[in-house]
């Protein structure tokens, strides 16, 4: 009786080591399958004493403003164990039918911005009328490639022209309008070829400053990303 139940508990101790080595190595296959994955971020985007001169300039290169994208950037960051590549990006304009009313309620004074719909659902046109006169068609979700971004490294994206035009304007105009809110959408693969789909909420925060000169606007101020979406496009029950 005794000798059985020495068996008994000999064989249970050296079920549990099994059990607690396999443990370990599930747990180790884990953490190396965890550090050998990317991890991506959008960097808060920060400005410093920024002049801004015109409504329909860049804010960092003095250039005229194009139809798409801008010549200013944000940044996605590698925080992972691995390297990524960004398969692709787009940009919606999240308010863009409550600024519509917005500007429509305030077509007063010497000058006014109107935003008309474009002949595609992902076409509207910027309308500015008074001492300054501008009229040019914009363009939301459209898509771009983007590049390898290895280890604690970064890549700029271009923010959408839209958004820089019209911020030019409120920031220049002190208008009683929302600003432009963006959401970015960020494909990625890992070393394994697994895509993820990331969705960030870009918009201002509320601490900006803004200080008129004679040679312009000078804006103090950041743009932050709020991660609202991350799936793994592998994984049907994500």
């Amino acid at each position: 009786m005794v000798e059985g139940t020495i068996q008994l508990l000999t064989a249970l101790a050296s079920l549990i080591a099994v059990l607690v080595g396999l443990g370990t190595l599930v747990f180790q296959y884990i953490s190396f399958n965890k550090q050998r994955k990317p991890v991506i971020r959008v960097q808060r985007k920060r400005f410093t004493q920024l002049l801004l001169p015109n409504y329909i300039e860049e804010w960092e290169s003095s250039k005229l403003i194009g139809s798409v994208y801008s010549n200013s950037h944000i940044n996605l960051v590698n925080y992972g164990g691995s390297a990524s590549h960004i398969e692709e990006y787009s940009y919606k304009f999240l308010n863009k039918e409550k600024l519509k009313k917005e500007f429509d309620a305030v077509r007063e004074g010497q000058e006014t911005l109107i935003l008309e719909n474009g002949e595609d659902k992902n076409e509207f046109v910027i309308v500015i009328e008074g001492i300054f006169s501008f009229r040019q068609n914009f363009y939301e979700n459209v898509v771009e490639k983007g590049s390898m971004i290895n280890i604690n490294e970064e890549i700029a994206i271009p923010l959408p022209s839209f958004f820089m035009l019209l911020s030019n304007y409120l920031i220049s105009t002190d208008a009683n309008v929302s600003f432009p809110e963006l959401k970015l959408s960020v494909k990625y693969s890992d070393l394994d070829s697994n895509l993820r789909e990331q969705e960030y909420e870009i918009k201002w925060d509320n601490s900006k400053t803004v200080k008129g000169t004679v040679n312009g606007v000078i804006l103090t101020g950041s743009l932050s990303a709020k991660l609202i979406r991350d799936k793994n496009k592998n994984d049907a029950r994500a």
